[in-house]
């Protein structure tokens, strides 16, 4: 089994960043995690994913970074994603949910996550 996980950030209506996450029931949160999609990449299947719980097209994501992260200990890619899209108000259903940078900086803090230059610089300006 080939685990990736994706997130997409997006500014609210609060001119806030937020990241897509997922809840789960009495556990921690972590980012949306799914397996590669058989005669697909990596990115195909995470932006895939994505689409199916933001409802968003490609063409409103820009992918910002990739990286790794520990999870039920096994190593991951982690894609990153800006929304680039106009509706501020995206909804997504449970267990999915937007995080704001302070849940971010917890899942941090939960999990081994490497070489995350772009989203330790928008947490340590924030927090």
């Amino acid at each position: 089994m080939h685990l990736i996980a994706g997130t997409i950030m997006k500014k609210g209506l609060d001119n806030r960043m937020a990241f897509l996450m997922q809840e789960f029931a009495g556990e921690k949160e972590f980012f949306p995690a799914t397996e590669i999609i058989e005669n697909c990449t990596a990115l195909a299947s995470v932006i895939e994913e994505i689409k199916e719980i933001t409802g968003i097209s490609v063409d409103q994501m820009e992918l910002v970074e990739l990286t790794n992260t520990v999870y039920k200990s096994s190593r991951i890619p982690l894609y990153v994603f800006e929304y680039v899209g106009d509706d501020p108000e995206l909804q997504v259903d449970k267990p999915f949910k937007w995080g704001d940078f302070k849940e971010l900086k917890e899942t941090f803090e939960d999990y081994e996550i490497e070489g995350v230059p772009l989203l330790s610089e928008l947490t340590i300006e924030v927090i």
